[in-house]
């Protein structure tokens, strides 16, 4: 007697197999990203961020606008960043925007007070990207070697504008695809009625989900000083997007629950404002945290680059009755870092 197996039996258990592994690793890496969040310091520096982010937010808009006029002189574009803040944060936290951009209200200047403003302006503008790069850094446990001096200060403040600068060409592409939406909308609503304005809603968060994935994924790949995977990097930028749309409605909620919802004025306006970047914050260094503990249970490799070396941290007990212990492993650090600086410091091909 011959007995047949069970292909769709077999079948089921191994998609239970599946979907049990993926909850583990879930659970496995949010609890590693956690920890991480906490021993690197990353609620710390999120309140550092908020605080840089009252004079770095203003000019980059300023900064973002200038370049989307230089490509479309003819439209408004300051008007169109408010609006989008407005969808994504709410009326309040666009009126502090809007109090951030008046104090660069421009006025006549020699040539000496332009050239310094501008320069002022810049700088002020790339301080918080280096605030997150550093953050970064210590997340995936690299820093900056000491020979690289000035010029890596000098190529970090050209990344962080080149990413000012894209924030203008994505403004120009949103404003592009916002016109190709509503054009669409009247054909819809003539087609389908009450069902067009689901659809359209629809589409237009899609499209922020993707421009907010884009511009975290650039950040993810731009300014830590490691090679971070395509995969890890993407799965990354779609938490942080994700989570900041979910978090436009929690923290509405907060607003709407809370004595700040009776208040008015620009010092409403900036505290909401600050909430939302101090929120952004966390979550974007959670999402850091998250790519390096699914590195970890990947085993995949994060090989810091050329100007960078790898860090560790080690508990030395400095008590006098283990001098040895304590000699010893200062020399495993010395000798790890010399290590790493030599493997990087050879031929591609060597390695």
């Amino acid at each position: 007697m011959t007995t047949t197996a069970n292909p769709s039996g077999t079948e089921y258990t191994s998609r239970w197999r599946l979907a049990l592994h993926a909850v583990v690793y879930a659970l496995r890496v949010g609890a590693s990203a956690v920890g991480g969040l906490f021993k690197d310091n990353c609620m710390r520096n999120a309140a550092a961020l908020s605080f840089y982010a009252l004079f770095s937010i203003a000019p980059i808009i300023y900064l973002a606008v200038y370049v989307a006029g230089i490509l479309a002189a003819d439209v408004d574009f300051q008007q169109q960043i408010t609006q989008q803040f407005a969808e994504l944060l709410g009326e309040q936290a666009a009126e502090g925007v809007n109090v951030l951009l008046s104090t660069l209200e421009t006025q006549q200047q020699n040539q000496f007070q332009l050239v310094l403003g501008i320069g002022v302006l810049v700088f002020s503008a790339t301080n918080i990207f280096v605030q997150i790069q550093n953050t970064f850094n210590e997340v995936f446990c690299v820093q900056p070697r000491a020979s690289a001096g000035i010029v890596k200060h000098v190529l970090d403040r050209a990344v962080s504008l080149g990413i000012i600068f894209s924030l203008g060409f994505l403004l120009i592409v949103s404003l592009i695809l916002d016109s190709v939406v509503l054009a669409f909308h009247q054909y819809l609503f003539e087609l389908l009625n009450a069902a067009a304005v689901i659809i359209v809603q629809i589409v237009q968060m899609l499209f922020l989900v993707v421009l907010i994935t884009g511009v975290i994924y650039g950040m993810f790949h731009f300014l830590p000083d490691v090679y971070l995977p395509r995969y890890l990097k993407l799965r990354g930028s779609l938490f942080v997007a994700a989570s900041l749309l979910l978090g436009k409605y929690g923290i509405g909620l907060y607003i709407a629950n809370s004595k700040l919802s009776e208040l008015g004025g620009a010092s409403a306006s900036i505290f909401v404002l600050m909430l939302w970047i101090y929120y952004t914050s966390i979550i974007l260094f959670f999402g850091a945290e998250l790519i390096r503990a699914m590195a970890d249970r990947d085993r995949a490799d994060l090989p810091p680059r050329r100007y960078a070396t790898r860090i560790r941290t080690v508990v030395v007990d400095d008590d006098a009755t283990q001098p040895q212990a304590a000699a010893q492993a200062a020399e495993e650090v010395k000798a790890d870092s010399s290590s790493v600086e030599e493997s990087l410091d050879a031929p591609a091909g060597s390695r």
